[in-house]
């Protein structure tokens, strides 16, 4: 009877270790992902400068860097991209996490403003649903089965959300700094052909041209960067929601080390370019 007991004693200790380590699993992967969601914010901040700088390389094709990149603009997109990796910082309990309500109307009427389709405008805020969970997981104990249910339950809308993040918002900027290389490029082949006869001024123009376009290269390979940890963030949710009925240590260390290893690599680039 003793030994019996002991035995009981034992297994629900081992079983209650094994669900807080898992969840230490789960906490790298909510970690990288925060970095990367962090990192974002620099590339829109980006956005409306490299806009102004490329408008005066343009000519007389300027483009509206307001409308394209100022707050009407990206505020929806900070928005939706702050709620998502708020909701997956969430999973792992990390502190100082944190979103302010979300007002799926208001992300929406500026998303039609700015021109996005309403299959956009419905994939952005698909991210409400995870915004009203991230308190209640706060809040909550480390207890694996209320996470699991709320990770299959949201699976869907971290797919929606990763789709608009990816298609919508990182395009977008992807596009602009693609075309202020492209600018940049053209520029720099006028002017050198403008200063063919000006030794030392040619050299130091073409420095600082390959500088400007190495830089716009780095700006690009983020974002890409960016975009490839998004598929990870969804990937790895994926792994959890299909797998959450059965979670042990070295099965998620195996299923989200890939993920997790994308997330690190994509925070890097971010904030060496930014």
């Amino acid at each position: 009877m003793r030994l019996h007991l002991r035995l009981v004693l034992l297994t629900g200790l081992a079983l209650l270790l094994c669900a807080c380590v898992d969840l230490t699993v789960v906490g790298q992967f909510a970690k990288s992902s925060l970095e990367v969601g962090e990192g974002f914010k620099s590339v829109m901040a980006e956005g409306l400068t490299s806009c102004e700088e490329t408008n005066k390389m343009r000519g007389p094709d300027v483009e509206d860097c307001a409308k394209l990149f100022g707050p009407g603009a990206q505020d929806p997109l900070n928005k939706v991209n702050e709620t998502l990796f708020a909701y997956i910082a969430s999973l792992g309990k990390l502190s100082g996490v944190s979103v302010t309500g979300f007002n799926s109307d208001a992300i929406a009427a500026d998303l039609k403003t700015a021109g996005a389709s309403s299959d956009i405008q419905t994939k952005a805020t698909a991210a409400s649903g995870l915004g009203t969970v991230i308190e209640k997981v706060l809040a909550g104990s480390y207890e694996q089965a209320k996470l699991s249910k709320i990770i299959g339950e949201q699976n869907a809308s971290v797919g929606k959300v990763v789709s608009f993040l990816h298609d919508y918002a990182a395009d977008k900027y992807l596009r602009e700094f693609s075309n202020q290389k492209t600018v940049i490029a053209n520029f720099c082949a006028a002017e050198r052909d403008r200063h063919a006869n000006e030794p030392l001024a040619l050299l130091l123009f073409a420095r600082a041209c390959r500088d400007e376009e190495a830089a716009a290269n780095r700006r690009m390979e983020a974002v890409r960067k960016y975009r490839e940890a998004l598929r990870a963030v969804e990937s790895g949710h994926k792994k959890l929601a299909e797998s959450r009925t059965k979670w042990s240590l070295p099965e998620l260390a195996k299923m989200l080390g890939p993920e997790i290893q994308q997330l690190n690599d994509a925070a890097g680039k971010l904030k060496a370019a930014f």
